[in-house]
């Protein structure tokens, strides 16, 4: 595999077709995570029968006065919990549907096919489903894996106490943790590109992506690298843009600040304003190209490695 061909197509893709920026910012936002919130009656006794025991310095008036204020705020408690739930799941929802329109525009662009941002969307959502059953598969891997480390903290806690011993080993298990989680995060790579691309389910496309690492482990751990440095050299990127894209809202946030100020007001505040406002559109943009990078160096990856007779294509004609 010619990995500096790789990642000059990945690149010269990102920067061709650019609507794909708009997809690829949200590609890697957070999956949503549910809440449950309970709400259980008691029997036989009142509130303040209840804690009475438990709140010896108060009296039956100021108890039940706190156990009012209490149930009071229980609906604007569950609101809160529902909205932020929801708030959670279109992320999620939109965070999936980004990741299969990238990976479809990607897989497009690299036929050497006319890619735009609508139809990349259409393509992708064609695996919609099949994507989300992904996440949702991972998600259950992770809990029943956490509810483990949990189980095992909380039983060698209680056999040892807090010791050296004891943190040892929950650092021992957590570092393994983290050494899978790497591992399986290319499996997990290639399984969304083999459901995105080849129609493949969640489960199916799960085993297609261990087939996969597990056929060419050592590409695989090279594509890691390479991805993980790419990350670390694009972040630092960013940074350095990030710093440069701050000059020219200083120079026009200083001009404000001066009219401001000449004019009785606080200069301060459009000068914060002017060099918030391009730091954020700098980020964004700059983020949004990177992660694309990002997501068509694996699409590529993926494509190389399931079909290695067929050449890469010549990369993209940069446009301005």
């Amino acid at each position: 595999m010619d990995y500096g061909q790789l990642i000059s197509t990945a690149w010269r893709m990102t920067w061709r077709y650019r609507g794909l920026w708009v997809v690829g910012l949200f590609a890697g936002s957070a999956s949503g995570s549910g809440g449950t919130f309970f709400n259980s009656g008691g029997g036989g006794t009142t509130g303040a029968e209840s804690f009475g025991d438990a709140a010896p310095g108060l009296s039956d008036d100021q108890l039940s006065e706190v156990l009012a204020q209490v149930s009071q705020a229980v609906p604007v408690l569950i609101a809160v919990g529902v909205i932020l739930l929801v708030i959670y799941l279109i992320f999620w929802l939109l965070s999936v549907a980004c990741q299969s329109a990238v990976i479809a525009g990607g897989g497009e662009a690299a036929t050497g096919a006319d890619v735009t941002l609508g139809g990349a969307w259409s393509n992708g959502m064609k695996a919609f489903g099949r994507l989300a059953g992904l996440d949702l598969l991972w998600l259950v891997v992770w809990l029943v894996t956490i509810s483990a480390v949990v189980a095992y903290a909380v039983s060698a806690l209680g056999r040892t106490g807090l010791n050296a011993s004891f943190l040892f080993g929950l650092f021992s298990v957590i570092a393994l943790l983290g050494i899978i989680a790497s591992v399986l995060s290319v499996v997990i790579a290639y399984a969304q590109r083999a459901i995105v691309l080849d129609g493949r389910g969640p489960i199916e496309g799960l085993a297609s992506g261990f087939s996969l690492a597990r056929t060419h482990l050592g590409t695989s751990v090279i594509l890691w690298l390479i991805g993980l440095a790419l990350s670390i050299g694009g972040g630092i990127a960013l940074i350095i843009g990030l710093i440069v894209a701050a000059i020219p809202g200083l120079i026009v946030g200083g001009v404000l600040a001066l009219i401001v100020n000449a004019s009785g007001g606080p200069g301060v505040v459009p000068l914060i304003a002017a060099i918030g406002v391009t730091v954020l559109v700098a980020a964004l943009v700059g983020g949004a190209a990177l992660n694309t990078l990002l997501w068509h160096f694996w699409t590529l990856s993926y494509l190389r490695l399931t079909h290695p007779t067929a050449p890469l294509p010549p990369p993209p004609i940069l446009s301005s």
